[in-house]
């Protein structure tokens, strides 16, 4: 328990700061990406709490691409805020949209992880 404390403190003291920063100029696009560096903020603690206790290897380069599509897939939800129609059914039709680029990219990300986990008759 003890070493959770450290990225949860740093968690907690980051994500107040970095939104006071960053989302006066625009309130919702701020706070998310605020609170996205404090989550990496709580990322590294957490590395570097790791690597002082365990030696554990990190899987970076899946880290890479699932940070590498995330903002893809905030450039593309923008991109569609600002272009499309705001009607409920293009709304709900974006939102179906990138929900499934999400299950593609987990999907893509986990592949080789699920093959040990299903059971093979």
């Amino acid at each position: 328990m003890r070493r959770l404390l450290p990225p949860a403190l740093a968690g907690a003291l980051a994500a107040p700061v970095l939104i006071q920063a960053l989302a006066p100029d625009e309130p919702l696009l701020g706070t998310a990406i605020a609170l996205c560096l404090a989550n990496v903020i709580v990322l590294v603690v957490v590395y570097v709490l790791t690597r002082l206790s365990v030696p554990v290897t990190w899987p970076w380069k899946r880290a890479l691409t699932a940070a590498t599509l995330g903002v893809a897939l905030i450039l593309a939800g923008r991109a569609a805020f600002d272009v499309l129609p705001k009607t409920p059914s293009v709304a709900l039709s974006v939102c179906a949209a990138l929900g499934l680029f999400v299950l593609s990219v987990l999907y893509y990300i986990f592949r080789n992880s699920l093959t040990g986990v299903t059971v093979k008759p």
